[in-house]
């Protein structure tokens, strides 16, 4: 029984699973019917984003009850323009950001999009 299986969906896996043409816009159909199955028979779907907004990116962000940036802490490193993308995308999901170093959690912060719509 599938039911209460986690399945992470990335572009490469889904391409390797359904072809390197999945993504244009006459196969939208089978795609959006193949992943709404994929929901169906798993509790959890994560849907893993390219590092740039991309067309899977996006879809990601629409498909999301909840989005998830995870980083490594301790660094220099600025807010890249998808987390930009990501905080300005117009979506009813909670958004997160998780900090960690060293298998050490540094910060987490969430905010609901839903709250804030209202």
């Amino acid at each position: 029984n599938a039911q209460g299986k986690v399945q992470r969906l990335a572009s490469d896996l889904v391409k390797r699973r359904l072809g390197e043409r999945i993504f244009e816009v006459q196969n939208e159909f089978r795609l959006t019917t193949w992943l709404g199955q994929q929901e169906d028979i798993h509790r959890v779907t994560i849907y893993q984003c390219d590092e740039k907004l991309t067309g899977w990116t996006k879809r990601c962000l629409r498909q999301a009850d909840c989005i998830l940036v995870v980083a490594l802490g301790g660094s220099k490193s600025k807010m890249g323009s998808l987390e930009h993308e990501i905080e300005n995308f117009a979506t009813r999901a909670l958004k997160g950001n998780l900090s960690f170093r060293e298998g050490e959690i540094l910060s987490y912060f969430y905010s609901s999009s839903r709250s804030a719509a209202q």
